[in-house]
């Protein structure tokens, strides 16, 4: 126990007590305000449209993915295609 009291003493632990804590921040309570702020300000623009015009909305960008997908794969294969059609040529070219 003593040699605890020695290392406190050296460390000067007894001194901490002088070390008042930081105040909190006041940014926290800023950024909440902010959100809240828009939220409120977004709430009326989420109420335009129909459920209707969002659902058509919706499948029409699915519909759009599909394209690009098919369209994605298409070009992949083609380009694999090519891909191993140019290798004998490159390797003669090379020899």
């Amino acid at each position: 126990m003593e040699n605890l009291s020695n290392i406190s003493g050296n460390l000067g632990i007894s001194r901490l007590w002088r070390y008042l804590p930081e105040p909190a921040s006041s940014i926290a309570g800023t950024f909440s305000d902010i959100f809240q702020r828009i939220t409120q300000s977004a709430a009326p623009i989420q109420g335009t449209g129909t459920d209707g015009q969002l659902a058509s909305l919706m499948a029409e960008q699915l519909a759009q993915q599909e394209k690009m997908q098919a369209i994605s794969l298409f070009s992949n294969v083609a380009k694999a295609e090519h891909e191993c059609q140019m290798a004998p040529i490159r390797n003669i070219r090379v020899g």
